[in-house]
């Protein structure tokens, strides 16, 4: 049997899709605006060695070095425990002074649901 399609029916599936359109597009934009807060924190090194994946190498003929680097979505970073302080916009640098040998440094990045980021940092200083 064919049914027939009157105006109401059609009123009611375009209110529906309508409705449906709306609600996805508000999910959407909140997946979208909140993306970085699921995410977590992000610590990236620039020196002494490059890394974003939670483990650096670097040797080192001087006594010092300089860590650097970014930390996106973060409230804290500490190295070892101590507290750095990081810019506006996420940078920040320490200067350490190394013992002679393996040296093992952590960074740790808190972000205000208690998500943490870590990387491990293993510096050799050998005198020249």
């Amino acid at each position: 049997m064919c049914q027939k399609i009157n105006r109401e029916t059609i009123i009611r599936g375009i209110t529906i899709s309508g409705i449906t359109l709306v609600t996805l597009i508000i999910v959407g934009y909140s997946y979208v605006t909140s993306y970085g807060l699921i995410q977590g924190p992000e610590i990236s090194l620039n020196g002494p060695a490059s890394s974003t994946s939670g483990y650096a190498y670097s040797t080192s003929t001087s006594p010092s070095a300089t860590i650097s680097g970014i930390a996106k979505r973060v409230n804290s970073l500490t190295l070892n425990g101590k507290p750095i302080v990081i810019d506006q916009q996420g940078n920040f640098s320490q200067n350490i002074l190394l013992f002679k040998g393996y040296n093992t440094e952590r960074i740790e990045g808190l972000d205000k649901f208690g998500h943490t980021a870590n990387i491990k940092i293993d510096l050799v200083y050998a005198e020249s």
